[in-house]
């Protein structure tokens, strides 16, 4: 279903579709008998103070938690749409579509979930149909891809990501631990690799600084007691930044509470989902993603452009103070570069692969 991603980022919002889509190896959705119906809902994070934590699942049957009026409208020849109007805003339901108008939606990329089978690669699937993408995690270990073309039909005012330039810019800057690298070309990994990987003299530097909380590498990974994950995420010094030349600062942060990863807090041990790339590439992988519900444009032909979420703006106290609600904003440079998105999501980074 096409929601505001803010709305995703904010209120916990999530589709769900039953029972489960089928596709083929050639990723096209298998042909269902024509009994069976979809049904598609809405979970909806409560917005109760005293239950905010709680997740609200509206299947178009009932009124819960909430909602100030449910009205059922149709529209088009093939949907049943009902109007949520929760907290003064209106959300928008489909429920109910039999194979051929899923199928419909699907192929008019106005709707699209990962599927549960094996035999589709989501890496293909999103550079052989083009569109806006964004992701949100049902679980830890599920993610879920979407569409979001129909959203500006839905909400008109929405603000959209907008690049910094249409200029394809396929190296720019590291920055690990104090140590700059030019030149360093990008990967990104959608689901392939969930760790986050770095050039290789950066990732030994690295290695060597955590040295003294006792990080060993092991299988690739690097380990550590989880009891000295505080003193590593409380020290700014490893953040990995990325910079590009059209921008003067930093538009990039990795910090350690996204790449940090529990193993087993009975042994103890925590993993860090770093890894050497080695190479001079630095590869984001599905651990970033996560971390902030990137949204991906494929619509450029194989140029994937990345964004990070619509935030909202809220007025800065000082010129070293900038909205919490970002995590993107290099705090050194306050009002001036805060300004400059202050209307719009802001460019992460281009890349472009072949």
């Amino acid at each position: 279903m096409i929601l505001p991603t803010s709305s995703i980022q904010f209120r916990g919002l999530e589709v769900l579709i039953t029972p489960p889509l089928t596709f083929s190896d050639a990723g096209d959705l298998v042909k269902a008998p024509d009994s069976k119906v979809y049904t598609v809902s809405l979970i909806l994070q409560s917005l109760n103070s005293n239950e905010e934590n709680e997740l609200r699942n509206f299947d178009g049957k009932g009124k819960r938690g909430g909602v100030i009026a449910v009205l059922r409208e149709k529209t088009r020849s093939y949907l049943d749409r009902l109007e949520l109007i929760f907290a003064n805003q209106k959300y928008y339901v489909a429920w109910k579509l039999n194979w051929n108008n899923m199928q419909t939606w699907i192929k008019q990329n106005k709707l699209h979930v990962s599927p549960t089978s094996n035999l589709i690669n989501v890496d293909a699937y999103i550079r052989d149909h083009k569109g806006i993408y964004f992701f949100t995690w049902d679980t830890e270990d599920k993610p879920r891809l979407h569409f979001e073309h129909a959203a500006l039909e839905i909400h008109p005012h929405s603000i959209f990501a907008k690049p910094i330039s249409d200029k394809v810019l396929e190296k720019g800057n590291v920055e690990f631990m104090g140590t700059r690298f030019d030149n360093v070309g990008l990967e990104m990994q959608l689901f392939a690799s969930e760790a986050i990987k770095v050039p290789t003299h950066g990732f030994e530097h690295f290695k060597q600084a955590l040295e003294k909380y006792g990080v060993v590498e092991e299988k690739d990974f690097l380990r550590v007691g989880c009891a000295m994950l505080n003193y590593i995420d409380g020290n700014s010094i490893y953040t990995l930044s990325f910079s590009k030349k059209i921008v003067d600062t930093q538009v990039l942060f990795i910090k350690p509470n996204q790449y940090i990863k529990t193993i087993d807090r009975t042994s103890g041990q925590c993993a860090l989902l770093i890894q050497d790339s080695k190479s001079r590439n630095l590869v984001l992988g599905a651990s970033f993603l996560k971390s902030n519900n990137v949204q991906i444009d494929t619509q450029r032909g194989f140029e994937y452009k990345f964004f990070c979420q619509q935030v909202t703006p809220k007025p800065l106290l000082s010129n070293d103070q900038v909205d919490p609600t970002c995590d993107f904003i290099h705090q050194d440079r306050g009002q001036q570069f805060y300004d400059s998105i202050l209307n719009s999501r802001y460019l992460i980074f281009i890349d472009q692969i072949h």
